[in-house]
C-alpha cells in the first residue's frame, strides 16, 4: 500500500488518501479539520495497518512539522523520501515537497492513470471534489490533494519495486507492469 498526507491548518482540512500500490483502488480516505499532530498520528497508525504502507507527507507548510511528529512522536518506519536529484546516492529530507513544476507532473500522472484505469476511487466525496474543481487555479481541494499524492508516490516507488517482487521479472507495457 501507499498512503498521503496533505496536513492543514486554518479553513483547509488535513486529508489522507491509502492506494492499494498493485491495482491503484483507492482503499482508504480519511479527512478532518483537527490538530495537525493528532491528525499525523492518527493517519502513521492507519497506515501502519495497511503492511506499514509507504507514507508520503507533503513537507511544506504545515507538513513540515507532521513529518517531525510522524518521525519522532510515532516513529514511522516507511516514509516516503525522495532522491536528490543532483546526487542518486543521497536521499533528500522525508516527505514530498510539492512546487509549481511538480504539481503540474502530480497532476498530470494522476488524470493519465485514472483515463486508463490504472487509478480508480469508490469514494463520492473524492470524486465529487475532483469533478468541481478547476485545475487552472493553484488551490488542489484537500482529498484530491490526497489522491494525487498517493498516486505519485505510487508510480515513483512502488513501480520501480515491482520489477523485483518476489523473484519474478516484470515489464512495463505503457504504464502497466505485467509480471511472468
Amino acid at each position: 500500500y501507499v498512503a498521503y498526507l496533505d496536513p492543514a491548518s486554518g479553513g483547509d482540512a488535513s486529508s489522507l488518501a491509502i492506494l492499494d500500490a498493485r491495482s491503484g483502488v483507492h482503499v482508504l480516505g480519511l479527512f478532518g479539520r483537527v490538530n495537525v499532530t493528532n491528525f499525523t498520528l492518527e493517519a502513521c497508525r492507519i497506515a501502519a495497518r495497511y503492511n506499514t504502507a509507504l507514507l508520503g507527507i507533503e513537507n511544506n507548510g504545515m507538513g513540515v512539522s507532521a513529518v517531525q511528529a510522524a518521525l519522532k512522536m510515532y516513529r514511522y518506519p516507511n516514509l516516503y523520501q525522495e532522491r536528490d536529484p543532483k546526487n542518486v546516492q543521497k536521499m533528500q529530507d522525508h516527505g514530498l515537497n510539492i512546487n509549481g513544476e511538480l504539481k503540474g507532473q502530480i497532476h498530470d500522472l494522476c488524470w493519465r492513470d485514472l483515463d486508463s484505469g490504472r487509478l480508480s476511487s469508490p469514494c463520492r466525496e473524492t470524486i465529487d471534489a475532483m469533478r468541481n474543481y478547476d485545475p487552472k487555479t493553484d488551490h488542489w481541494p484537500d482529498r484530491v490533494a490526497a489522491l494525487f499524492g498517493a498516486n505519485w508516490i505510487r508510480g515513483r516507488k512502488w513501480d520501480s519495486l515491482m520489477n523485483i517482487r518476489d523473484g519474478r521479472t516484470a515489464r512495463r507495457v505503457e504504464g502497466v507492469y505485467i509480471g511472468r
